[in-house]
């Protein structure tokens, strides 16, 4: 059996028994490209197993991501009579310590927000008042990365003060209320997008660019490096300031739909 073959198999059984199983997939699609997809899958050693799990840099909790995608796999594989042992290694390294977010303080939000009008030049793919209104809604509602640029039309209820965040981690869908500075955030900048002929039917993106085009997380990560290193925030830590970070806070500023609008606490938004 091909590794190729084995994958396409165990990943079509996962989507069958109800799994979304992407991250799996993704791993599994990179491990076999890492030691061929015509690779039989009895004859593929332990040395080419811990090299992909190591990679490139240190050990961090995605080793262990990847060494559960593969422990699947090689299950998967033996129950069927592809293989008789497998490669993984039989102990795993101790899991490093959990990722600490970072918090931006109130200032620095206001350095990035100032400098979205300022960091870059009228040619890039993002207007900065797109990049403005995913930064608040994103550190308001403390959406991930991806989440604001998955959201149609259908799921921003301006008249309701609703947004629907749909199928998300753990494959779970959430709706979350807005207060009335995040709801004036999004007002504003749908009425920039009606004027600038964007469509407002249900199925459409809600951020988007000028062209109409759903704003690609890629574009987003890379403008919002650009705009850290152009207000000056920086650290030496790996990864860090992401954007993703921006979803850590400690005060609320939105609840679930269940909770009353009344009952917000101190508006986030308000000094920035």
């Amino acid at each position: 059996m091909k590794l190729c073959d084995a994958i396409s198999r165990y990943v079509s059984y996962k989507q069958a028994i109800g799994m979304v199983f992407v991250t799996e997939s993704t791993i599994l699609r990179a491990f076999m490209e890492k030691v061929g997809p015509n690779t039989p899958i009895a004859k593929i050693d332990s040395d080419a197993t811990l090299q992909y799990l190591n990679g490139r840099g240190p050990i961090t909790l995605f080793w262990h991501r990847k060494h559960d995608a593969l422990t699947g796999l090689w299950k998967f594989a033996i129950q069927h009579g592809w293989t008789d042992r497998s490669p993984l290694p039989a102990r795993r390294p101790k899991e490093p310590a959990p990722f600490i977010p970072y918090i931006y303080s109130r200032e620095e939000l206001r350095r990035l927000l100032d400098g979205t009008s300022t960091y870059q030049h009228k040619w890039r793919k993002l207007e900065p008042v797109t990049l403005r209104a995913i930064l608040l809604l994103m550190y308001g509602a403390g959406l991930r990365t991806s989440e604001p640029l998955r959201l149609t039309c259908a799921d921003v209820d301006l008249t309701e003060a609703i947004v629907s965040i749909r199928f998300t981690k753990f494959y779970k869908s959430r709706r979350i209320a807005l207060n009335g500075q995040l709801l004036q955030v999004l007002t504003e900048y749908d009425n920039n997008r009606r004027q600038t002929g964007q469509s407002r039917n249900g199925p459409e993106p809600f951020f988007t660019y000028k062209s109409g085009d759903r704003v690609q997380r890629f574009v987003l990560e890379d403008a919002f490096l650009r705009l850290r290193k152009h207000v000056g925030i920086t650290r030496n830590a790996r990864y860090q300031p992401r954007l993703h970070d921006l979803r850590h806070y400690l005060p609320s500023l939105t609840m679930s739909c269940k909770s009353a609008r009344a009952r917000f606490s101190r508006p986030r938004l308000e000094a920035l």
